[in-house]
Parts: C-alpha cells; structure tokens; sequence
C-alpha cells in the first residue's frame, strides 16, 4: 500500500523466502486476491492465473523490492541509498547480525544503529520483532516492554504497534488485537481486527475496544 502511493519500499526478509513472500501478496485482495490454500496447492484457476499475469504487470510500476541479501545494518544501509528507499520494513530485528558480548547487548545495538540510520537518511524504518512468551498463567496479552532481548527497542522507536489474538470471550478464532503501545506524537489505544488467512489480510472494526489511553 505504501508502495503503491509512490513511496519506494525495499522489504529486507531475512527470515521469509522470496517466493512465500510473492505468495501472500498476490493472495492480497487489493493485490490479485488468489486463496493462498490454493496456491500452495498449486491448484490454480485459469482465472487466478489471469489475475496473477496482471498483477504481474501492475507491479512493475509499483516501487517495491523484496531484498533477501543483506544480514547488517551496514548491508541495510548500502541498499537502501542504492535504490533510494523512502521506507524499509527488516523482517525481523533480532535475526541482523551485529557486535556484541550477548544476545542483549547485540539488539542493543542493532536497534541503536537503525535508530541512527533512519535519522541520517530521513527515511522511516519499521523493524518487526520478536516477544518474550507470556509464561503459563501469567498476562495472556504482550506489552511494549516484551519486545524480545532489549528493552533500547521500546526507547528507540517513535511508534509501537503489538498484534496478537483477542482473547475476549465469545470472539471468533480470527480476531486480532493491534495495540498501539507507544505513540510519540499520539494517543495510544487498542483496536479490534479480524484476520482473514487466505488473503493474509486485516479488516479493521470501526468501534474500538473500550481502552484508549494517552501517554
């Protein structure tokens, strides 16, 4: 979406392949909307196919890259001054390798350095993470300071978003929680999301949940 408003967008996948990631987008409905069940399958309709070729064409207009290539920062930041990347999304922060005596002080500094690289080159960076798992019978939803190995993540970031399953009673398996834990600028609330997993796709509830806050 980003990319399709003009942005250029280089999307560094560490963990996911290429091809799994070219998967779900066309399964995306504002994509080419083909049933990701079916993909994997490889029982395509003529008619997916159709919507495949085109989507295909489309995109060569559309200023995305899928960047596999690059495991630091340093790496990070060569290709994204290559191609000139308004925004980057790091699939996710705790797999870049970067200096450090443990796993603490190494997120430490990766999230150092890409709070440092988006400052120099005006750019936004929207890092995925991990999260520490709740442990049995403890708090069943995450906050802002479960981001995983390093609490600097929580200081780094202008804006934390944390999705997870809303375990309210009598809701659907589908539904999701996205919690906006930290807002710079903004008040932060939670809001109702259902997920619909053949087009890997979020439909947003207009109501909110009844907690809205500001820090």
């Amino acid at each position: 979406h980003i990319a399709a408003s003009g942005k250029r967008v280089g999307f560094f996948s560490i963990e996911t392949d290429k091809e799994s990631l070219t998967d779900r987008l066309m399964a995306e409905k504002q994509v080419a909307g083909i049933n990701l069940p079916r993909t994997k399958a490889k029982a395509l309709s003529s008619e997916d196919v159709r919507r495949a070729t085109q989507a295909g064409l489309r995109s060569e207009t559309v200023p995305l890259r899928i960047i596999r290539k690059a495991s630091t920062i340093e790496q990070i930041r060569s290709r994204t001054l290559q191609r000139r990347f308004d925004v980057i999304f790091i699939d996710y922060v705790q797999l870049l390798q970067a200096e450090g005596e443990n796993r603490a002080q190494i997120v430490t500094n990766i999230s150092m350095g890409l709070h440092r690289m988006a400052q120099s080159l005006g750019i936004t960076v929207v890092g995925l993470s991990q999260i520490t798992p709740a442990q049995k019978g403890g708090k069943q939803a995450p906050t802002k300071d479960d981001l995983r190995e390093s609490r600097q993540l929580k200081q780094d970031a202008d804006f934390i978003l944390l999705l997870y399953p809303d375990t309210e009673e009598g809701v659907p398996p589908t539904a999701r929680v996205l919690e906006i834990a930290k807002n710079k600028d903004g008040r932060c609330a939670r809001l109702r999301m259902d997920f619909e997993p053949e087009h890997m796709t979020f439909k947003y509830h207009a109501k909110t949940m009844p907690e809205i806050w500001s820090e």
